[in-house]
């Protein structure tokens, strides 16, 4: 009953929300910040008909509003769209980094649209300088998740090169939650790459006593058939 009612509030609020940003659109429909809120709104939607429609208006008064154009069109299968809008939106924030060098945050949207148009190195050299000028969790934390997303890249049966993007991962961010989930698949697998990751495992437990790993872990052993490893 509890998680029902919770969704219900939420509902609630959504409607209220968009009610009043459409309020704010008939007092003065080129509302930058208007336009931009009703389209994450309907993003978290899935109605990307309605975000598209709003983004569009925003990237009139605000070139940057054209990474969010790029991140909805890469959503849809769209990959001309978001490449298109992605190079627009690149242009416009590298200007701004290349005045304020130290902005964290306009390193972590540039990083986002080198991923959409799946250029991962650049998407780390920007985030990498970013941690020269000053270490930020936010930026380890985002390079060793588009250098985890480089890696899917790769043809599952490279598994060596694949490795390669782990390591770099767990170097940046010993504490990646997601990058065990990828590496214990690995662990499955009847091939030489078994002892290369449990090699990888045994040095993740050693950094970090990861409840996600153990957990990941019990229920490999226990398809396994080993419960006292598992246990």
């Amino acid at each position: 009953m509890r998680a029902a009612s919770d969704t219900a509030t939420q509902r609630r609020a959504r409607e209220l929300a968009e009610v009043h940003l459409m309020r704010v659109l008939i007092i003065d429909k080129d509302d930058y910040n208007a336009h931009r809120e009703l389209a994450q709104l309907y993003m978290g939607q899935y109605r990307f008909d309605k975000a598209e429609k709003h983004l569009l208006v925003a990237a009139q008064l605000d070139q940057g509003a054209n990474a969010d154009l790029a991140k909805l069109y890469a959503l849809t299968n769209q990959k001309e769209k978001a490449d298109s809008r992605g190079q627009v939106a690149l242009n416009y924030y590298q200007s701004i980094l290349d005045r304020d060098p130290d902005n964290l945050d306009i390193r972590l949207v540039i990083a986002e649209l080198y991923v959409i148009l799946k250029n991962y190195t650049k998407a780390v050299e920007v985030l990498e300088d970013g941690i020269k000028l000053k270490r930020d969790d936010r930026i380890n934390k985002k390079v060793a998740a588009i250098l985890l997303t480089a890696m899917l890249e790769v043809p599952a049966e490279n598994f060596e090169e694949r490795l390669k993007y782990f390591d770099r991962a767990m170097a940046v961010d010993p504490r990646n939650e997601a990058a065990f989930q990828y590496i214990v698949f690995y662990l499955r697998q009847n091939n030489p790459v078994a002892q290369l990751v449990q090699e990888r495992i045994d040095k993740a437990l050693a950094t970090y006593d990861s409840p996600t790993l153990h957990l990941l872990l019990s229920e490999h052993y226990l398809r396994e058939g080993k419960p006292d490893l598992a246990r």
